[in-house]
């Protein structure tokens, strides 16, 4: 088995635009360093044809060496 992400995303109705974005994946695909990622998005309109990323959070969970280690970006 190869790693793989699994997670949502919303789009705009008849937009086309992402407005959430969340994916993980963990150990069970196979990763060799990273016990699990997450990322996740939320975007927001600022004006009519511009939009931003109003948040972004992205965890980490690892063991190295024997060492846990977590922390979110």
């Amino acid at each position: 088995m190869k790693p793989l992400f699994s997670g949502t995303i919303q789009i705009v109705e008849d937009d086309w635009r992402i407005i959430v974005w969340i994916c993980s994946t963990t150990s069970a695909y196979q990763l060799e360093v990273l016990d699990t990622i997450r990322i996740s998005q939320i975007h927001s309109l600022v004006t009519q044809d511009i939009w931003k990323t109003k948040s972004q959070v992205v965890y980490v969970a690892a063991n190295i060496f024997g060492f846990d280690f977590t922390g979110n970006l």
